[in-house]
């Protein structure tokens, strides 16, 4: 996985809209639960096994965005999940990524919420639709749509609950009998 878009950027911007428009709200949503098209199975929790061919990239792509959004709340989740999905060669990048995304949204939310203390990140996404750019044998060039659930908690001031749609885009290689 080779990131285009910048999906940890998102949610930072995501966490500065929600907290500054409405510090706290009581909006609520249900989580959604990421399905798992494509895969024949998981490894470290991440969908893996996927078809040489386009519909295999549309579903590593679409696998991967869920998965990379639904670890983006958590560092030790989130780098598990980039040892699985991230080809060798754009780990240490998409690792950075995720490691400043994090570390953005969190100074958003204190910056906006002086005394805040106890975050806690959470993110669960849906696959809206990808369109798939280009596909070889060795590479594939996909973007996915996805709504998702932007979760932040304090322990001294609750939790609020946002929904937003994304695209990201997603340059995949195939290396080691997968798309990564």
């Amino acid at each position: 996985v080779l990131g285009r878009l910048g999906p940890v950027a998102l949610l930072a911007v995501a966490a500065i809209l929600v907290y500054r428009a409405d510090p706290f709200g009581s909006s609520t949503t249900t989580p959604v639960q990421p399905a798992v098209p494509g895969a024949k199975s998981k490894q470290h929790g991440v969908p893996t096994g996927y078809a040489p061919d386009r519909a295999g990239a549309a579903a590593a792509a679409s696998n991967d965005n869920q998965t990379f959004l639904a670890t983006s709340g958590d560092l030790t989740q989130a780098e598990q999940a980039m040892q699985t999905m991230a080809a060798p060669a754009s780990r240490a990048a998409l690792l950075q990524q995720v490691q400043t995304g994090y570390a953005q949204v969190l100074a958003n939310v204190r910056a906006g919420n002086p005394g805040i203390h106890g975050v806690r990140l959470g993110v669960s996404a849906r696959t809206l639709g990808e369109r798939v750019d280009s596909v070889t044998r060795s590479a594939a060039t996909i973007d996915v749509a996805s709504s998702f659930t932007l979760t932040i908690g304090a322990s001294n001031r609750g939790t609020i609950t946002r929904d937003a749609c994304s695209l990201y885009g997603y340059d995949l290689v195939w290396t080691a009998g997968d798309w990564k």
